[in-house]
C-alpha cells in the first residue's frame, strides 16, 4: 500500500498494518469522442490511523503522502 520500500518496510516491521473499505471507490468514466472513453476509480478517501494493540487510535494521517511532501525527508 505504500509506494515508499522504506516506508513499507518500516510499517511492516514495526506496526502491523491493515486495512478497511468503508465504501466502493468512486468511479469516473472520462469521455474522449470517437468512441474513446477511460474509467477508472478515484484516489483519495484515505486515512491512515497509527493505534496500538488494543485499538487506540493515537493518530490520524489523512490523504495521500509522498516523498515530496514529507516533513522528515
Amino acid at each position: 500500500m505504500f509506494s515508499s520500500r522504506e516506508v513499507a518496510w518500516f510499517i511492516n516491521q514495526t506496526f502491523e498494518p491493515a486495512w478497511e473499505s468503508l465504501r466502493p471507490a468512486p468511479l469516473v468514466t472520462i469521455d474522449f469522442g470517437n468512441g474513446l472513453t477511460v474509467k477508472r476509480t478515484l484516489q483519495g478517501n484515505i486515512a491512515t490511523y497509527v493505534c496500538s494493540a488494543e485499538g487506540v487510535v493515537y493518530d490520524v494521517l489523512p490523504g495521500i503522502y509522498t516523498q515530496a511532501l514529507t516533513p522528515w525527508r
